[in-house]
C-alpha cells in the first residue's frame, strides 16, 4: 500500500478514535457536573418573596407595599388559542404577576417540530426564569415580587408595583393588537415622593426558551443577536454571539460582550427558524431623544453541560440614565417581535431592520452568504411556478449544471490529454527510477509541451464547493423549507430542511447512533448519494494502471465512504442536488463527444506504450521528434 495512502487511513483511524474516546470523557464530565449541582441546590433555602432586607443590623421589614396581600395568579391569557385563517391573534401567550412576566408563548399559526400541536416558542426552561422580567436597578426585588393586575383582557395586560422603598410607581402593559406579529409593551414610572431621583434606570430581559429543532441534525443552535443603528450606519450592524460563546465566557468568569456604541435597534435571541426580539422603535431623525436603550449584553441563564451549544441564554437591555422629579412620569414603549424569520413577515418591520435577523454565517471560515442568497432566490423562482421544494431544487441543479457545462466540456478535453500522455509519463517514470528532481522536471516539461495541467482539472469541482456549501446554508436556515415535503408529500420525505429519515433505527443498531453518531434514524438519501458521487468520480478519472493512480482512486472513495459520515444528516433537499448533479454529469459524460486529440500527440503516446511494453529507452523517447524516430526506423 502506498505510505501516504498508509497515512491518510492512519490519520483518519485516530481522529476517529479520538472523538469517540472525548464524547465519552464528556458525557462522564457532565453526569459528575449535573450530580454536583443537585447536590448543591439541596442546601439553598428558597427566597421569601414577601420580605425585603434593610437596615445596617441586617433586620428583616416588610416592603412598603406588602401591607396590601396579592395574591399570585398564572396563566393570565394573552390573546387567544384559536387556530386557523380566522383567529384573531397570531400569538397566545401566558403570564403571572409573580414578576409580571410571560412564562409560555405560542404561536398559532406553526406546528411544532413533531406536528403534534402548536409550537412552543417562549417557555420557562430554566424554573424560575421568565421572559421579559424588570427590575429598576438599585431595587432588584421587583422580578420576584407579585403585582397586582390591572387589567386583564385577551389584547391587553397590565400590571402595576412600587419600587424604591415606595417612592416609585411601576406599570408594565403587554398590548396585542389583532393581526399583529408585534406586541407592545410599555413601561411607566412615576415619582410619587416629594424630592427627586436622579440617575433612574432599570434592566429588562428579553425571552427565553425558544426551541432548538432537530438538536441531533442541525448545524445552528441558540445565539444572542443584537442590530445597531446610527445616522452613521442607517442599515444597521449586525453582532451574533452564540450559545457556546456565552457559556464559555460564563464558566471562565469572562465578562459577556457589552453592546452599547451605536444605539441598539433590537436584541434578542434566535434559533435555526424563530426568534424572540425585543425591538427598539426609534426614529434615526430623533435619535438621541428617542434611544431608551444604554447597552445590550448576553445572558448566560443555564448551561447544557452535556451540549454547551444547547444551553438556554437570553439577552439583558440596561436602560438609559435619567431623573424622575416629584410626579412625574416617565414612558418607554418597545416591540416584542415573537415569530418565524421568514421573509416577508418581517419585512412588515423593515423601518426597524428586522430582516437583518435572516443572515447565512461563514461555513468553517468559508464566506458563502452571498451563494447562499442567489440559490435561494432561484429556488423560490421555480417553486412559484410548480409549487414543490423539491422541484424547485431539481430545475436549480438544472440551471447550475448548464452554467457549469463550458468548463465540464473544458474540463473534458484536460482529462482526454491527460489521458493520451499517460503512456509517456509512465515511460518517464520507468526512466527517472528513484531520481524525484529529474522525474519532476521532465513531468513539467512534458505538461508544459502538450498543455496539460492536471490540478485545472480539478476547477469544475472547487467551484461547485461553494455552490454546494452555499445550497446547504440555504436550505438548512431559510424557512420556507421547513417541514416542506418532497412531491407534494406523495414521498415518504416529508422535510426538505432535515434528513428524509426513513425509518427509525431498530433496537439492535441503536449503537450506530451512539458510538457513530448518526442519529435515531435511517436516511437513504446520502447513501445514493454517495454512490452515485463515487460512479462520477470514476467516470472523470483517468484510468491507468500507475501505483499513483491506483492509490489516489482508493483514497478517493475511502474519503467519500468517511464523508458520508459528516454528511449523513444533511437537508434532504441537498442530497437531491447531489443526485440531480450526478446523474447530470454521468450522462455528460456518456452524451458529450470525445474531444479530438492532435495526431501527433497520439503517435507519440502510441509509440511510448510500444516503447514500454518492448522495453526500449533510447530510440522511443518522447523527448525525440517523431521525424527522427520514423528516419531511425526506416534505417
Amino acid at each position: 500500500m502506498d505510505r501516504r495512502l498508509l497515512t491518510i487511513w492512519l490519520i483518519c483511524l485516530v481522529w476517529m478514535g479520538w472523538f469517540l474516546y472525548n464524547d465519552s470523557i464528556k458525557a462522564k464530565k457532565a453526569t459528575v457536573e449535573a450530580e454536583k449541582i443537585a447536590a448543591e441546590m439541596k442546601d439553598v433555602p428558597p427566597a421569601d418573596k414577601k420580605e425585603i432586607a434593610s437596615g445596617e443590623k441586617g433586620e428583616v421589614k416588610a416592603a412598603p407595599d406588602a401591607e396590601k396581600t396579592i395574591a399570585k395568579i398564572d396563566n393570565i391569557a394573552l390573546g387567544t388559542d384559536q387556530i386557523g385563517k380566522d383567529a384573531p391573534y397570531y400569538l397566545h401567550a401566558l403570564l403571572t404577576n409573580e414578576g409580571a412576566a410571560v412564562r409560555d408563548l405560542y404561536l398559532n399559526d406553526y406546528d411544532n417540530e413533531y406536528r403534534d400541536g402548536r409550537l412552543h416558542l417562549l417557555n420557562e426552561e430554566t424554573s424560575g426564569v421568565l421572559s421579559y422580567l424588570l427590575d429598576v436597578v438599585g431595587d432588584e426585588s421587583l422580578r420576584s415580587k407579585t403585582w397586582e393586575v390591572t387589567t386583564n383582557q385577551p389584547n391587553q395586560v397590565g400590571f402595576k408595583t412600587l419600587a424604591k422603598k415606595g417612592s416609585v410607581e411601576v406599570k408594565k402593559y403587554f398590548i396585542l393588537d389583532e393581526k399583529s406579529r408585534a406586541t407592545r409593551l410599555v413601561l411607566e414610572f412615576t415619582n410619587k415622593s416629594n424630592e427627586s431621583i436622579p440617575g433612574f434606570h432599570y434592566r429588562l430581559t428579553g425571552g427565553n426558551g425558544v426551541p432548538i429543532e432537530g438538536d441531533w441534525y442541525t448545524r445552528y443552535f441558540r445565539s444572542a443577536e443584537f442590530v445597531l443603528r446610527s445616522p452613521d450606519n442607517p442599515y444597521g450592524k449586525l453582532e451574533e454571539v452564540t450559545a457556546s460563546t456565552i457559556v464559555s465566557k460564563n464558566d471562565n468568569n469572562t465578562p459577556q460582550p457589552s453592546f452599547s456604541v451605536s444605539p441598539v435597534q433590537f436584541a434578542g435571541v434566535t434559533s435555526q427558524y424563530f426568534t424572540t426580539l425585543v425591538v427598539q422603535p426609534f426614529d434615526l431623525s430623533k435619535e438621541v431623544e428617542k434611544n431608551q436603550i444604554a447597552d445590550a449584553t448576553p445572558l448566560f441563564i443555564a448551561k447544557n453541560v452535556k451540549h454547551p451549544e444547547w444551553s438556554n441564554i437570553g439577552v439583558e437591555m440596561r436602560s438609559v440614565s435619567f431623573d424622575l422629579q416629584p410626579g412625574q412620569t416617565v414612558r418607554h414603549e418597545y416591540l416584542l417581535y415573537n415569530g418565524p424569520k421568514k421573509e416577508s413577515t418581517l419585512q412588515e418591520f423593515s423601518q426597524f431592520r428586522l430582516q437583518d435577523i435572516i443572515h447565512y454565517p461563514p461555513f468553517m471560515f468559508i464566506p458563502v452568504g452571498g451563494v447562499s442568497v442567489i440559490l435561494v432566490s432561484i429556488m423560490e423562482f421555480f417553486y412559484s411556478w410548480v409549487g414543490d421544494y423539491g422541484i424547485a431544487i431539481i430545475l436549480l441543479t438544472v440551471v447550475v449544471r448548464a452554467c457549469l457545462f463550458p468548463l465540464n466540456y473544458w474540463q473534458n478535453k484536460t482529462m482526454g490529454r491527460m489521458q493520451a500522455i499517460q503512456p509517456m509519463m509512465e515511460k518517464i517514470r520507468k526512466e527517472c527510477g528513484d531520481d524525484l528532481q529529474e522525474y519532476s522536471r521532465q513531468m513539467r516539461a512534458l505538461q508544459s509541451e502538450y498543455k496539460v495541467n492536471p490540478y485545472m482539472g480539478c476547477l469544475p469541482a472547487f467551484l461547485q464547493l461553494p455552490i454546494l456549501v452555499g445550497l446547504w446554508q440555504g436550505l438548512a436556515l431559510d424557512f420556507q423549507l421547513r417541514q416542506a415535503p418532497f412531491l407534494f408529500g406523495y414521498t415518504w420525505i416529508q422535510d426538505l430542511s432535515a434528513p428524509d429519515m426513513l425509518f427509525r433505527w431498530p433496537e439492535p443498531l441503536k449503537f450506530l447512533d451512539t458510538f457513530f453518531g448518526l442519529g435515531p434514524y435511517f436516511n437513504l438519501l446520502p447513501l445514493i448519494s454517495l454512490g452515485l458521487i463515487i460512479t462520477v468520480m470514476l467516470f472523470t478519472t483517468p484510468q491507468t494502471n500507475s501505483p499513483e493512480a491506483k492509490s489516489m482512486r482508493t483514497m478517493m472513495i475511502f474519503m467519500m465512504v468517511f464523508m458520508s459520515f459528516m454528511f449523513y444528516k444533511v437537508p434532504s433537499g441537498l442530497c437531491i442536488y447531489i443526485i440531480t448533479g450526478s446523474i447530470w454529469g454521468i450522462a455528460e459524460r456518456k452524451l458529450m463527444p470525445k474531444p479530438q486529440l492532435p495526431t501527433a500527440l497520439v503517435e507519440r503516446a502510441e509509440q511510448a506504450k510500444i516503447a514500454m511494453q518492448s522495453g526500449s529507452k533510447d530510440d522511443l523517447s518522447w523527448k525525440k521528434p517523431l521525424d527522427q524516430k520514423k528516419k531511425t526506423a526506416k534505417k
